[in-house]
C-alpha cells in the first residue's frame, strides 16, 4: 500500500529561515500511521517585534504577519537550534522514505522546496544526498489534475485547526491529497 510523507512548514515570509514544519504519513485510504511536529525556540525573539526597536528588519512586514498569523497556532517550542530542527525533519522524514513512502507538500516551492534543500545542504553532501525526495509531488498539482482549483480556500476538518500550525496544514494537504487522487481515480460511469 502506498505511504505519503505530507509536511508543510512555518517560516519567517517566504524565502525567511523555516522555524516549525509538521508532517503525516498517511496510506492510500487516507489512514494516518504517524505525525509529527517540531518548532524551534528561536522563532519566540519576534515576540517582541517593534517597528522602532533598534533590531529592526526588513522582513518587517514578514515578522509582523507572523506573530499575528502563525505564532498563536504553534503548539510551543520542542528544540532550540534550528538544525537541530533540520536534523529531527531529515530523520522522520528517512525512516519513511525506508518504508516506501513519498513526499509531497501543498504549494511546495519555495518554502518546503527551500527547506528541504537546507537539510541537504546542512550536512555533508553524500550523507543526505542518496536520501532526497524523488519524487517530490506537489499537492496543488494533484488538485488541478483533479479539476480543483490548485490555490483555492477548502472546508477544514477539527484536526486541522488551527490554520497555519504546521500539522494541521499537513492533515489539510493530505486529506486533499487523497481525495484528489480518488477523483482521478474515479470510474466514469
Amino acid at each position: 500500500m502506498q505511504k505519503y510523507f505530507v509536511f508543510d512548514v512555518e517560516s519567517l515570509g517566504l524565502h525567511g529561515i523555516v522555524f516549525a514544519y509538521g508532517y503525516v504519513v498517511v496510506d492510500e485510504t487516507g489512514r494516518e500511521l504517524e505525525s509529527g511536529y517540531e518548532a524551534c525556540s528561536s522563532f519566540a525573539k519576534f515576540h517582541n517585534w517593534s517597528k522602532d526597536s533598534a533590531d529592526f528588519d526588513p522582513f518587517s512586514d514578514d515578522i509582523k504577519w507572523t506573530v499575528e498569523n502563525v505564532l498563536p497556532a504553534l503548539n510551543g517550542s520542542t528544540c532550540d537550534r534550528f538544525p537541530e530542527l533540520r536534523d529531527r525533519f531529515w530523520k522522520a522524514w528517512v525512516k519513511w522514505k525506508e518504508q516506501g513512502a513519498i513526499m509531497c507538500a501543498d504549494c511546495p516551492y519555495p518554502v518546503e522546496y527551500n527547506f528541504v534543500s537546507e537539510c541537504l545542504a546542512e550536512a555533508e553532501y553524500s550523507d543526505r544526498a542518496h536520501d532526497a525526495p524523488y519524487p517530490f509531488i506537489d499537492v496543488a498539482s494533484v488538485l488541478l489534475t483533479a479539476g480543483e482549483n490548485p490555490i483555492g480556500e477548502f472546508n477544514r476538518l477539527e484536526n486541522e485547526l488551527p490554520r497555519h500550525n504546521p500539522l494541521c496544514d499537513a492533515r489539510q494537504s493530505a486529506r486533499l491529497l487523497i481525495e484528489a487522487i480518488d477523483a482521478i481515480n474515479a470510474p466514469l460511469i
